[in-house]
């Protein structure tokens, strides 16, 4: 999907599914460390916005049936620090998902922010990106059905 400008990755996972949004601090600070030595790493990562990791729980109903009852989502792979069997996010506004145990939301949401035709021209990271996530949801669809 083409655009002028690619959506905020927020306001996506808002039009997929219901969010909760829950403080971070009760994570042993070494699994912060971790998420945000990921997330400065990540060659989308806008030195000038600093760090601004959330954590959002994706709430478990209509909207976001398919997600839950989707083949690869698999509960027992839920980061064993956050004691809870729901999705999970963790999201940056300048990387956008920094993780996620379910793939199938984060390809979603990856295709639906858009691709600029200055993305594709240049063939950079975001193109490449968006790329790969229309390969790999249609690999899931095809291991699904």
């Amino acid at each position: 999907m083409y655009v002028d400008n690619r959506k905020k990755t927020s306001d996506i996972l808002k039009q997929l599914v219901d969010l909760e949004e829950k403080p971070i601090d009760f994570l042993p600070q070494k699994r912060i460390e971790l998420l945000e030595n990921n997330l400065i790493h990540s060659i989308h990562f806008d030195k000038s916005k600093g760090v601004s990791l959330k954590l959002f729980f994706v709430i478990d109903n209509e909207k976001s049936r398919n997600y839950y009852q989707h083949p690869y989502f698999i509960q027992s792979v839920t980061d064993p620090f956050l004691q809870d069997k729901r999705i999970y996010i963790f999201l940056d506004e300048s990387v956008g998902m920094v993780e996620t145990n379910s793939s199938l939301l984060g390809f979603d949401a990856k295709i639906l922010s858009g691709i600029s035709p200055k993305n594709v021209e240049k063939k950079d990271s975001y193109f490449m990106d968006y790329i790969s996530a229309f390969e790999l949801r249609a690999e899931i669809n095809k291991n699904v059905n």
